[in-house]
């Protein structure tokens, strides 16, 4: 019984914790961003638009963020709206029902590789800025050259993201490389949210490049919190009758769906465009170890069904030897401890309500 107290009260905490989501991977000294972070992908007609906004908190005057993809950019990275998270994030709560447990103690437990071959130059297909950030399109045969020319360029990267990049390299794909100026005095300190920023390119199924996010060295600092793992909330969005989802047979709880419904009117206002009324959105949650090198999440367009997570929320109460609750406001018991109760007030007047018609009949038959 005390193992299963224990184990609902730990996933009580675990589905209560916040969840986290990055995107792409930050470099540079003096920086760190927060894993906790949200992504929005968007995938309609073959294209999908993702949207990331990453927080950091540092010295740094200038530092690098790299963001894999599989495709030319459909269009350059523009500034996004902040309040489709919050938007998103509220429309996709999970139902809470209460549960109780007993209180008392707790048993068993408490709450890279070579470069990949090409000798070409690596081509800057397109360049531009956003916000307070200067980007760079990329295409790349090899991590050599890919490394040379963002040395050259002055786009800071870490060594611990070679063997992210040579996954990328061998798969194809491109890097859209961000240099983001702070603009802050020297010595200073400062925390700010990188965007949000939308960006679209052709796929045919929905891509998070997740691999990229753990090529870097884990907050040490103990500025940012999730030093050693974090997650993802992935807000998906899609044409009504399909969503978001894992290929069949890898959800886990490392993969799970939270959300799932159809959009309406009231719902897309904030959302600049990526959404219309009758579209679907979807929640899911992606949990990831700092220097995995992992595969990306295989994502997939999937048949539509409504889905609203249930989280269970767990309440310490009283109990009895026998793991009964005890009610706080029942009668005491009476004195002496014979294991008999007071009546109560409807049982007592139904005795009395008894012994009246006995006496009464009796009454009668002694006048016959």
């Amino acid at each position: 019984m005390k193992n299963k107290i224990a184990l609902f009260l730990s996933l009580a905490v675990m589905l209560a914790a916040p969840a986290a989501f990055p995107c792409g991977a930050p470099f540079g000294n003096g920086i760190n961003v927060d894993p906790k972070q949200d992504i929005i992908v968007v995938h309609k007609n073959g294209v999908e638009t993702y949207v990331f906004q990453p927080r950091f908190c540092g010295s740094a005057q200038e530092f690098g963020l790299i963001l894999p993809i599989p495709a030319k950019l459909a269009t350059a990275p523009a500034l996004s709206d902040a309040q489709a998270f919050t938007d998103l994030d509220l429309l996709s709560q999970p139902a809470v029902v209460q549960a109780t447990v007993c209180r008392g103690p707790i048993d068993g437990g408490g709450y890279g590789n070579g470069a990949i071959g090409g000798t070409r130059d690596t081509v800057l297909v397109s360049s531009g800025t956003v916000g307070f950030m200067d980007y760079a399109q990329l295409e790349t045969p090899s991590v050599d050259a890919l490394t040379a020319w963002l040395d050259t360029n002055g786009y800071p990267y870490d060594a611990l993201a070679t063997s992210a990049f040579n996954y990328y390299v061998g798969k194809g794909w491109l890097f859209v490389a961000f240099k983001v100026n702070q603009g802050i005095p020297q010595g200073s300190t400062a925390c700010k949210d990188l965007g949000p920023i939308a960006l679209a390119f052709p796929t045919a199924t929905p891509v998070v490049p997740t691999r990229m996010a753990t090529a870097r060295g884990r907050d040490t600092s103990g500025t940012m919190p999730y030093s050693t793992g974090f997650s993802w909330h992935v807000y998906g969005i899609t044409e009504g009758t399909q969503q978001l989802g894992f290929p069949t047979g890898t959800g886990n709880t490392a993969r799970v769906l939270n959300f799932s419904g159809l959009l309406a009117d009231a719902d897309v206002g904030h959302l600049q465009g990526l959404a219309v009324a009758g579209d679907r959105a979807t929640k899911l949650t992606i949990t990831f170890n700092y220097g995995s090198t992992d595969p990306d999440v295989a994502l997939a367009i999937v048949a539509a069904l409504d889905y609203r997570e249930t989280v269970t929320q767990y309440v310490a109460v009283d109990c009895d030897a026998s793991g009964k609750p005890v009610d706080p406001n029942a009668p005491p018991s009476a004195p002496g401890g014979g294991g008999c109760s007071f009546l109560a007030p409807a049982t007592s007047s139904g005795l009395v309500l008894v012994l009246v018609a006995g006496l009464l009949t009796r009454m009668l038959r002694r006048r016959r």
